[in-house]
């Protein structure tokens, strides 16, 4: 590897734009690729395993860093780890979860936009051919309104005489229509011929739209199609440890190696790594322009969260486990 220390950095930057390049630009295609669904998975295996284990493992081999620099060690506050230790980590990871799940909330607030589009865990519920909302399709005839009838005028009733007697009442023809001029039901049995079997044609119930299509159409396999539990919790592992594992990688540890250990170096490194960790969840997952501001607000919160901790305690795998387990509540019970 080159000795020249400028050479060595700018090396070093080439690789990690490569190796982060495709969370830039899943947003883009993921929406199509979940119409096709071994292509999905060969490319998100390819991303996320495949790619970085040999980005890492070329830097690792070639000197350009080592795993103790980027965090992986049992070391915290730069001493051996013990039971004080571990406990003061646990504190803070939770606080990371439960302070990102409270900021998450806010965001909602400010930012009210629904993810109707592509989302992992939509893949996780139903997997990828399986999105489709519990609609009918537009092939099912419109059923047409029934057109109202006008009413009839009255029929005055046979003068009265003392003499003749009084002349049978006439009945109303408006017998036949309701007080509101529509139209008599149409619940009733009728048949094509004598002998053949009656059907039945039942009116709309109140209260319902006659040219709604019924929910009965919906096409069997895509709602209420779901995988298997053990399926769903192998998806969901997946992509909980993987975003875990490469993100805090890529975004916390890789990148503070090219910050200098200054005031301004320091500083940098946190707003500079919380921005380009947030701009990877940029897309909602609908249009090339479709932009969810909720997810970039509290992913840089957690950036920033998580940027401050490496630097206090020098550690990645807190981080990495917190990560993990972040997304697993979020797969698993939101």
């Amino acid at each position: 590897m080159h000795s020249d220390p400028t050479i060595h950095r700018k090396f070093s930057l080439v690789l990690f734009i490569i190796g982060v390049a495709p969370y830039y630009l899943n947003d883009l295609y993921n929406p199509y690729l979940e119409n096709f669904n071994s292509l999905f998975w060969i490319v998100e295996l390819f991303t996320w395993i495949a790619l970085p284990l040999a980005i890492f493992s070329f830097a690792f081999a070639t000197g350009i860093f080592t795993p103790e620099d980027l965090g992986l060690h049992s070391r915290f506050y730069g001493k051996t780890a013990g039971v004080r230790s571990f406990l003061v980590i646990l504190v803070l990871m939770l606080f990371l979860i439960v302070g990102y799940r409270w900021i998450d909330e806010q965001c909602i607030q400010l930012f009210p936009t629904q993810k109707n589009g592509f989302n992992y865990k939509g893949i996780a519920d139903h997997g990828a051919q399986a999105t489709a909302t519990n609609t009918a399709p537009t092939s099912v005839p419109q059923i047409p309104e029934t057109p109202s009838v006008p009413a009839l005028p009255d029929i005055p009733s046979v003068p009265t005489s003392p003499v003749i007697p009084t002349a049978p009442q006439t009945p109303s023809l408006n017998s036949e229509y309701n007080s509101t001029n529509t139209a008599p039901s149409h619940s009733f049995y009728t048949s094509a011929e004598e002998g053949s079997t009656p059907f039945k044609i039942a009116a709309p119930s109140a209260g319902t739209n006659a040219n709604t299509a019924p929910t009965s159409f919906v096409a069997k396999g895509t709602e209420n199609e779901k995988p298997s539990t053990i399926l769903k919790w192998l998806k969901i592992l997946f992509f909980a440890l993987s975003a875990g594992i490469v993100e805090e990688l890529y975004f916390r540890g890789w990148l503070r190696r090219f910050f200098n250990p200054t005031v301004i170096g320091i500083t940098s490194y946190v707003f500079i790594s919380s921005l380009l960790f947030a701009l990877i969840h940029w897309g909602d997952g609908t249009t090339l322009y479709g932009v969810d501001y909720k997810q970039l607000a509290s992913t840089f919160c957690w950036g920033i969260g998580s940027a401050i901790v490496y630097l206090r305690i020098g550690n990645l795998w807190p981080l990495i486990i917190a990560h993990a387990m972040l997304d697993i509540t979020f797969f698993a019970v939101i």
